[in-house]
């Protein structure tokens, strides 16, 4: 048993992926020959445009799994899953397997649960995963700045053609301080005039009749 393949299966939801997978590893020390692993019920998945049936390594036996080499898989959405009426979420999985010293055909039985993922708070850890997300993202920043740099330069545009505008409003200001001040000149005329009317009218002798 100390130098016996061991051949485990288990679904794997990793923190950083809505998908979870289906893992198929050799934990033991010598390599596990000719590997059947069935699922009752049959596997099932919601992803759109991914046929398990074309899925060979479940649906046909592996030659040879080395130790701690893994084959694995992703299966389906994890949230539709555990929330789906119709989609299995218990699977009963046996597996069989040749190897180890005494080359004998080995039988495993497992059963796994996905409501075991019921209500599992995730902890994140940064990943591979991230920082693609982190570089995928660079251009639509870059875009985002190269938008404001655009705007802030038509802006900038019509800010220049106004100031270019400001000497000939400044012109016109400049005539039209101008007529005013014409136009205070013949109001002081004017008041002077009447001012002198004023007084020559004082200057006679009234008579009320």
């Amino acid at each position: 048993m100390e130098f016996a393949p061991y051949i485990v299966v288990y679904f794997d939801a990793q923190t950083d992926s809505p998908i979870f997978d289906l893992v198929i590893k050799n934990t033991g020390k010598t390599i596990a020959n000719h590997v059947k692993v069935i699922f009752e019920p049959p596997l099932e998945t919601s992803l759109k445009n991914y046929d398990l049936e074309q899925l060979s390594f479940i649906h046909q036996p592996i030659p040879a799994i080395p130790p701690g080499f893994e084959l694995r898989t992703s299966i389906d959405r994890l949230e539709t899953r555990i929330e789906s009426d119709t989609l299995p979420k218990l699977y009963k999985v046996t597996v069989t397997y040749t190897g180890g010293l005494n080359d004998i055909v080995r039988k495993l039985d497992y059963l796994l649960d996905l409501n075991m993922f019921h209500g599992i708070l995730e902890t994140h850890k940064s990943s591979l995963t991230d920082l693609t997300h982190a570089i995928e993202d660079i251009p639509r920043q870059l875009e985002h700045i190269s938008d404001r740099a655009n705007e802030i330069s038509e802006n900038l545009e019509q800010l220049t053609e106004k100031i270019d505008q400001v000497p000939g409003h400044l012109d016109q200001l400049i005539v039209q301080t101008e007529k005013i001040s014409q136009l205070g000149e013949k109001l002081d005329t004017i008041s002077e005039v009447l001012e002198g009317l004023d007084g020559t009218i004082k200057s006679k002798n009234t008579k009320i009749w």
